[in-house]
């Protein structure tokens, strides 16, 4: 449904609205060779994306024996931190305030320095997120969630 009357200059759908204040969000970064930060302590760096605050504490609990973590609580923060930070897997619920996880996939496939970043989308709605490598429905376990970065990642923790 539209969002604004024709030739406005306004965004036209709410899929607009979500990519316009994600680019927005992005500060002005080097260009795609610049490399990743060296990575610290716990393994490789990952960005759990999620409005709902003791979901992210759940996710963190669980990854931060193994992994770096930064949250965002939705799309817009996670494109500013991801365009930042550039985790190695970026964690995403669908649907959030501001922007949701599909627009944050959009948003992260279009740019060349995020696009080959693994993204994971968990949701309590049914049905895959598009853009994202996989997906897991809310509820899951801490097993569940680790076999999918696992996977994703190649790696095993």
């Amino acid at each position: 449904m539209p969002l604004r009357p024709p030739d406005s200059g306004l965004p036209a759908t709410r899929t607009d609205l979500e990519i316009a204040l994600l680019e927005r969000a992005l500060p002005a970064l080097p260009g795609p060779s610049a490399p990743r930060p060296a990575a610290e302590g716990r393994g490789l760096h990952v960005l759990v994306v999620d409005d709902d605050a003791d979901l992210r504490a759940y996710v963190r609990a669980a990854l931060e024996p193994f992994y770096r973590i930064t949250e965002a609580g939705n799309g817009a923060d996670a494109f500013g931190k991801a365009a930042r930070l550039r985790p190695a897997l970026v964690i995403t619920d669908a649907v959030m305030p501001l922007a949701g996880g599909e627009a944050l996939c959009r948003a992260l496939r279009a740019d060349a320095r995020l696009r080959a970043t693994p993204i994971l989308a968990i949701s309590g709605e049914r049905g895959a997120v598009a853009g994202a490598d996989a997906y897991l429905p809310k509820p899951f376990t801490r097993t569940q969630l680790l076999q999918a970065l696992q996977r994703l990642l190649g790696t095993a923790s």
